[in-house]
């Protein structure tokens, strides 16, 4: 098994893992309940530092996993960052990267945008990542399958995902 070394690293080094990209850019669109500075003396990146591997040129850390410090709005203005430096990706990195945005999404959203996301999750996260969702097998509509995964009624459910269907498609 591999190691994994903790590194203070500064922040400008730090990029998005190409295969993390597409998850990445859909959790700087995610508002969190609570506000990005409420815990100053509990640094969220010391208690889940970002996982990183070394860019093949030894100049960059490319960041997969646990990048809540990362996105603009809880950007620290320190400029040093605690990461977990992975000599290698053992498992998928696209896959962890949309695992990670699933567990943003169960633990801290914004209750009045929380199954707008889940729907847009449900609609952009690749199928090999949504197949190992347990989900129900009568249907597959968005709305159902939100249904399936939220705990509220069918009528704020169907006003989102009509909602974020229709800005998805433009009307």
């Amino acid at each position: 098994m591999a190691t994994v070394k903790i590194k203070h690293v500064q922040l400008r080094c730090c990029n998005i893992h190409p295969e993390a990209k597409a998850a990445y850019a859909f959790t700087t669109a995610l508002t969190f309940q609570l506000k990005a500075g409420w815990g100053k003396t509990l640094i969220l990146g010391e208690v889940s530092p970002p996982w990183v591997i070394v860019d093949p040129d030894n100049q960059n850390y490319l960041v997969f996993n646990h990048w809540k410090t990362l996105l603009p709005r809880r950007r620290n203005s320190d400029s040093m960052l605690k990461v977990m430096v992975w000599p290698i990706a053992e498992t998928g990195i696209e896959e962890l990267a949309w695992r990670y945005v699933a567990d943003l999404l169960d633990s801290s959203i914004h209750r009045e945008s929380v199954l707008y996301r889940l729907a847009q999750f449900i609609d952009i996260a690749p199928e090999h990542i949504l197949s190992k969702l347990r989900h129900p097998r009568k249907s597959n509509s968005l709305e159902t399958l939100c249904r399936f995964y939220a705990d509220e009624s069918r009528s704020p459910i169907r006003m989102k995902v009509e909602k974020y269907l229709n800005e998805r498609d433009g009307e």
